[in-house]
């Protein structure tokens, strides 16, 4: 049996079609799930985003050109999943002062880009 407490305030759901643009280095990552408290994404680097930039500003994309900028993001986690050449990490990042309009568009997101539960 699983006891462990979920600690997430936020329900996640799985997006369709939704990519971040992270601010540091121009980098465009596969956002794997998302709610209205952070999200989590996929990304190929050698080294953890905790070690390099544990804030920083990302903008949320879609291909229908449906776009939300500069969201300011705390990294709560990130971890190694496959190792080699090309390493790719998840990385988990909570949202950080959200303006209103901000909060909104996430939620609009969340309404019509969501494929189901995460």
């Amino acid at each position: 049996m699983n006891t462990s407490k979920e600690n997430r305030m936020h329900h996640r759901v799985q997006p369709d079609n939704l990519l971040a643009l992270l601010s540091y280095e121009s980098k465009v990552v596969k956002i794997i799930d998302i709610s209205e408290g952070g999200m989590a994404f996929h990304y190929v680097s050698k080294r953890c985003l905790t070690d390099i930039f544990p804030n920083l500003q990302l903008d949320i994309l879609h291909r229908n050109n449906n776009y939300l900028n500069d969201i300011n993001v705390f990294v709560v986690s990130d971890s190694l999943i496959v190792e080699g050449s090309l390493s790719i990490r998840r990385c988990g990042v909570k949202f950080n002062n959200l303006s209103s309009r901000q909060q909104e568009k996430i939620h609009e997101f969340l309404l019509c880009y969501s494929e189901g539960n995460a």
